[in-house]
């Protein structure tokens, strides 16, 4: 990040970091750099922009900080930068992190988004999950769903807040990663 961007920066409290792509679109290298090397760079940039600075880093649901022989590249890489993360805000005071794990992102109740997701998509897998799944998900297990008129309420709250660490059922990683079921309860769903 160039200084004169920085610098114009310069006082902001907080940012929603969203970059992000399927595993299925990239090569392993080019995955791993646009979710960890990218978003790494980008809080250690940001974090001297205030004396409190909120990182909110979307996750996703099925990251974790402990892999097995089973995980998927994108649980695996998602760990590892929410890992790399946390240690990050331990080493510099004036970056406080979160992690947000949201599970289906859903759309379907903003017209205006899911016009503009619809258009994005270009995999047949995503076009026929946003058909089949999530309408399923929604009906059955809407736990897992993610809303993005609450989702996006709840990233944009924790990313001005006063980055205290979280507590209650759904949070982890010291109150600092919030799990689909914690977001839905910030939200109030």
């Amino acid at each position: 990040y160039p200084p004169e961007l920085l610098e114009e920066l310069k006082g902001a409290d907080g940012v929603v970091w969203a970059l992000g792509i399927s595993q299925n679109e990239v090569n392993k290298e080019d995955y791993i750099k646009i979710t960890k090397d990218y978003t790494l760079a980008a809080a250690k940039a940001f974090s001297g922009l205030s004396d409190n600075f909120k990182f909110v880093y979307v996750s996703g649901e099925g990251a974790t900080l402990k892999p097995g022989l089973f995980t998927p590249l994108f649980g695996r890489v998602k760990g590892e930068t929410e890992a790399a993360l946390l240690e990050m805000g331990k080493s510099i005071p004036s970056l406080k992190v979160y992690s947000a794990r949201p599970g289906g992102v859903d759309p379907y109740a903003q017209p205006e988004v899911l016009k503009a997701v619809a258009a994005k998509r270009t995999a047949i897998m995503f076009k026929v999950g946003d058909r089949t799944l999530l309408p399923v998900l929604r009906a059955c297990y809407p736990s897992m769903v993610s809303p993005t008129k609450d989702l996006d309420r709840v990233l944009t709250d924790l990313a001005m807040s006063n980055g205290e660490p979280l507590e209650g059922k759904g949070i982890e990683g010291e109150g600092r990663t919030i799990r689909n079921i914690g977001l839905r309860r910030l939200a109030g769903i």
